[in-house]
């Protein structure tokens, strides 16, 4: 039964490498025993998904041929025979790149990495604040690029929640909030008229679900703050 099962995926990974597609960690015969050495030396304890590249396994292979890949640190994480200590252990450890990306959760279209996805973004956080703030001499809104949250974060820091009183807009946080991997902030200011020369400012903070499903607004006025640069609407 066993021989099947290894034949079977072995079989599919053949036919992911032929249509040239990433191949699903969970679907790489890695060996079960440097895979363990590999994680107990990476401090790793939980096993991460990630899809990786055919070719970019292929490289590995042409200098370290009992390569075996974890996620840790927030990277994939290579082990392999270490020359100069003559153990078994971790070599190094990258970031998303051609050849591995981690398994992501559902998004929208476009996606919050294209222009076109940032600016739905942005006008939805902006549009969603002035509704809910629903003051009167609204001019316009500023705000910075969209971005995703980290894969390994599952909650705002006290320091990221003490940034929106010093007027440090980007990392606009609150420390009650809720957040998942992959989640969407955007954060910037609302302005509206007072009347005299200068406008007045409310910093807001949006948090998206992958799909754009709003989750969380909060805002805050602003007081004789610096601002800078962001995208203006």
């Amino acid at each position: 039964m066993t021989r099947v099962l290894i034949l079977a995926g072995s079989l599919l990974m053949l036919q992911q490498v032929a249509e040239g597609q990433f191949i699903k960690s969970r679907d790489l015969q890695q060996d079960s025993e440097k895979l363990k050495m590999c994680m107990t030396r990476a401090k790793v304890t939980k096993v991460g998904e990630f899809e990786i590249n055919p070719k970019y396994i292929e490289r590995v292979h042409q200098y370290n041929p009992d390569a075996t890949f974890v996620i840790s640190n927030d990277g994939l994480t290579e082990c392999g025979m270490n020359g100069g200590t003559g153990k078994y252990s971790p070599l190094s450890t990258t970031g998303e790149n051609w050849g591995w990306h981690f398994i992501r959760p559902q998004q929208f279209k476009p996606g919050i990495g294209t222009p076109e996805g940032q600016t739905i973004a942005i006008k939805a956080c902006g549009e969603a604040a002035k509704a809910k703030l629903d003051r009167p001499n609204f001019d316009h809104y500023s705000f910075f690029m969209p971005r995703e949250m980290p894969r390994a974060l599952t909650h705002y820091t006290p320091q990221q929640a003490a940034n929106m009183a010093k007027g440090q807009f980007h990392m606009v946080t609150d420390g009650g909030l809720s957040v998942a991997p992959y989640d969407i902030e955007v954060n910037g200011t609302e302005f509206y008229k007072t009347g005299g020369m200068d406008l007045t400012g409310v910093s807001v903070l949006c948090l998206f679900s992958p799909m754009m499903e709003m989750k969380a607004i909060k805002t805050m006025d602003v007081k004789d703050a610096a601002l800078p640069k962001r995208k203006s609407n």
